[in-house]
């Protein structure tokens, strides 16, 4: 029996963009809000993140650049899941001057395909993310 949507969790996974010019753009949250709202992602934190040319890491209002750009839907998107450390490190990985959107985000396509295995008496029994670096890398090796 599938269970409902809010009840079960689809592989997660953090994307961290730098805006070097420390302006955003809104055609990378357009497509991240059409992926939302075509069931193929859920999105279940965002930061911005500013890096200060003196070297100062802190949080921008995501209510602020939401209202600039007209990016509503993604008000409200906080689990609490990422934490100060998760804000240090995109400061220690960006460069000063730039502004950063840190997503986490749930692939909820992955739902209607274990559905349609454990239809047929199929189960879940691992799952698991490999970098996508590393699997450059190994193609690389043949």
């Amino acid at each position: 029996m599938s269970q409902d949507i809010q009840d079960r969790l689809g592989p997660v996974d953090v994307v961290i963009i730098e805006f070097p010019a420390g302006t955003l753009e809104a055609a990378g949250f357009e497509a991240l809000l059409d992926a939302v709202n075509k069931g193929v992602v859920r999105v279940l934190d965002i930061e911005l993140v500013s890096h200060g040319t003196d070297g100062s890491v802190t949080l921008v209002n995501l209510d602020d650049a939401a209202a600039e750009f007209g990016l509503s839907e993604l008000v409200g998107a906080s689990s609490g899941l990422l934490d100060d450390d998760d804000v240090a490190f995109v400061g220690e990985i960006t460069a000063p001057g730039s502004l950063s959107a840190a997503i986490l985000y749930e692939q909820i396509w992955v739902f209607p395909v274990v559905d349609g295995f454990e239809s047929v008496g199929g189960r879940v029994v691992s799952s698991s993310h490999l970098d996508a670096q590393d699997v450059v890398a190994a193609l690389g090796d043949e």
